[in-house]
């Protein structure tokens, strides 16, 4: 005891002085640990980093930086209780199943983990050692481990504000810049280089007004020139973000002096989508109704669950605020863009997270051959999982709302082939009860979420359990409907402008084609030029709609075989005013009613209707002007037969830099020659 106390003395005291890696080295040695680590957790960005190691390799701090603290769900529900993990023999453990495949993947067969907790008991970090061989961990070791970490909550505070400070920099949902008192960059995260296109090593003493557009720039200096002198202004406001491609972005911007400091911190979030879709929802709202009934429903049944709860006076506070939360998550989900497949893993992770009973679980879908595709697992092995192709018909699927099953991989063995089971059987982890619902779109069943208890368990689901998964049911299916309405949206918009340039096509006889043709000629040059996927759809769009205004100048001087007299060529002249007339009437289409107008004009600022110049044209507009000049040279008119390869490609060289963006003329010539 003697020497132990000894050890304590000498360990606290290299606390003090901050000398944590000798701390550990000193452990590893006295407990005979391979490894030991000091580990920083954030918990509301569910991720880790090790702070300090002794006979750490690098590729492990890379990889537990990656990792989604998600997949360890049940060691941190242990680590919360303020309780050491304690791992002597890998192979006997099935409650950590993720840390155990990290052990085991890296030669590890032993580990103890204490949780630093602060003064509200709240895990800021963990400490760590591990080993190669089984280790009897001693309780006398386990002692001197946790005066240790109660030790690093008052000593390790300064490290982990700092860390937390960087950490809430590059974590934040918003794009973060700090800028000095003259307006230069001080310190940016990931997100600011993303949304300004310029790498982090380039924006350091950058000028940061340089990407505020011409005409919001002004206004923006004089607010930061107030702002220092300690006058009150606006904070919060929208203005246009201009990045290193000159590609203009509706931005969100919130400005906070740092206390202490002459530094400003600037949050900015990109709008540009939210925008461009505010109406959007308003107009499908209508059509939506049968979905969002549905999901009223369910709110509806879950608000009854909660007063049920509340009318037998049961008192599990915490199951009544996880009914509060999955209300609240439904509420919000007729906003929701996630893909599918993010939908279901999301709704899986929070799923087991609400019915805590449960130790591992997966979500899956069935593909068009009638396998079922996991999506995601937690616990399970879901790449191997996936390689045995399981037919929907031989996995137990009860056509109630919910079911529970004990012991269903014995009940699905009996329809499978010896081989199958013999896979199953490797690969399976233990099961004791598993609840289990299908997921469908009307009558017809697309997946299905598993959750399970393991077999060492005593516990056992519960009526609530029951009830919360049927509202994930319900959420997964209208989710569905939801998407498949949006698809279906899609589709139909299409059709109705296929339909009218079907029309165009009868009223003037030599643009057959042609729409077609540029929208698909500009959206190869649009690849080139590396355009985001909004501007890719928008000048697709504007590439099928720019002609439209010609369903409203006279079809004799459309289909017109002599050269034009000057007052038909006004005429002709005026049909991308007249389709930006009608398409600037919605909403959805503002900004392609824009680009339609300026597709006529030209480089040097002779064209028409407004005579822009050079860079002042929308981009977009520029490279509908150099596809509709190159389909329209190579197809036959009125008043011409259609050039040959060679002599369109000496007319766009010829007029670059007069009629076209010489950059974009370029690119189409070097698509035509390859």
């Amino acid at each position: 005891m003697s020497q132990s106390l000894n050890t304590i003395y000498k360990l606290v005291k290299l606390l003090d002085k901050k000398e944590y890696e000798e701390v550990l080295r000193i452990l590893s040695s006295q407990l005979n640990a391979e490894t030991a680590f000091l580990l920083n957790y954030y918990e509301y960005q569910n991720s880790a980093d090790i702070l300090v190691g002794y006979n750490i390799k690098n590729e492990f701090n890379k990889y537990l930086k990656k990792l989604d603290i998600k997949k360890l769900i049940n060691l941190k529900k242990e680590l919360s209780k303020g309780l050491p993990v304690v791992i002597n023999d890998i192979e006997e453990i099935d409650n950590f199943l993720e840390f155990k495949n990290i052990l085991s993947d890296r030669n590890k067969k032993s580990a103890v983990l204490l949780p630093i907790r602060d003064n509200e008991k709240e895990i800021i970090g963990i400490l760590g050692l591990v080993d190669k061989a089984k280790n009897k961990w001693k309780n006398e070791d386990i002692k001197i481990l946790e005066i240790l970490t109660y030790n690093l909550k008052y000593n390790w505070e300064d490290e982990i504000l700092r860390l937390k400070y960087k950490s809430i920099i590059q974590n934040s949902a918003s794009a973060i810049v700090i800028i000095d008192i003259n307006g230069r960059i001080v310190e940016t995260n990931n997100k600011f280089e993303k949304l300004s296109k310029t790498l982090n090593t380039k924006l350091e003493n950058r000028y940061f007004f340089g990407f505020v557009h011409e005409i919001d720039r002004d206004k923006l200096i004089k607010r930061h020139q107030k702002r220092k002198k300690g006058l009150n202004v606006k904070s919060d406001y929208d203005f246009k973000f201009l990045d290193s491609d000159n590609e203009i972005k509706d931005v969100n911007i919130k400005v906070k002096m740092i206390s202490g400091t002459d530094k400003t911190l600037c949050s900015l979030v990109d709008i540009t989508e939210k925008k461009r879709n505010k109406n959007l929802i308003k107009i499908q709202e209508k059509k939506l109704n049968e979905s969002y009934n549905q999901l009223k429903k369910s709110r509806d049944k879950l608000e009854s669950t909660y007063l049920d709860l509340i009318d037998k006076n049961i008192e599990n506070e915490k199951l009544i605020n996880n009914i509060e939360r999955l209300i609240n998550l439904m509420s919000s989900l007729y906003i929701s863009n996630n893909n599918i497949d993010k939908f279901l893993s999301d709704l899986l992770y929070t799923a087991l997270e609400l019915v805590e009973v449960a130790d591992y679980g997966s979500v899956y879908i069935f593909d068009q051959k009638e396998n079922i595709k996991y999506i995601d697992t937690i616990g399970h092995n879901l790449e191997k999982l996936n390689e045995l192709k399981i037919k929907k018909k031989q996995f137990q699927h009860s056509k109630e709302e919910v079911s529970v099953v004990n012991n269903i991989l014995e009940k699905n063995k009996e329809s499978m082939n010896d081989s199958l089971k013999n896979k199953l059987k490797n690969i399976a982890l233990p099961i004791k009860q598993t609840m289990t619902v299908l997921l469908k779109d009307r009558n017809n069943e697309f997946g299905g979420i598993s959750i399970d208890i393991a077999k060492s368990s005593n516990k056992s689901f519960k009526e609530d359990d029951i009830r919360l998964l049927s509202s994930f049911k319900d959420l997964a299916n209208t989710f569905f409907k939801l998407k498949k309405y949006k698809k279906l949206n899609k589709s139909f918009n299409k059709e109705i402008v296929s339909s009218l340039l079907n029309f165009l096509s009868l009223y003037d006889l030599y643009t057959n084609n042609h729409s077609e043709n540029v929208a698909k000629w500009s959206q190869k040059i649009a690849e080139k030029l590396n355009l985001n996927d909004e501007l890719k759809n928008d000048i697709y769009w504007t590439g099928m709609l720019h002609d439209m205004g010609k369903l409203i100048i006279p079809s004799n001087i459309l289909n017109k075989k002599g050269k034009l007299t000057q007052k038909e060529y006004k005429i002709i002249q005026k049909h991308p005013v007249y389709c930006y007339k009608a398409l600037n009437e919605s909403e959805f289409l503002k900004d392609i009613a824009k680009y339609v107008l300026h597709h006529h004009e030209r480089w040097d600022g002779n064209g028409y209707p407004n005579g822009l110049q050079g860079e002042n044209i929308p981009l977009v507009s520029r490279v509908i002007a150099v596809a509709d000049a190159w389909d329209a040279m190579r197809s036959k008119r009125a008043y011409r037969d259609s050039l040959s390869i060679e002599e369109a490609k000496e007319e766009i060289i010829k007029n670059k830099e007069r009629q076209f963006d010489p950059r974009i003329a370029e690119i189409l010539l070097d698509i035509v020659e390859n």
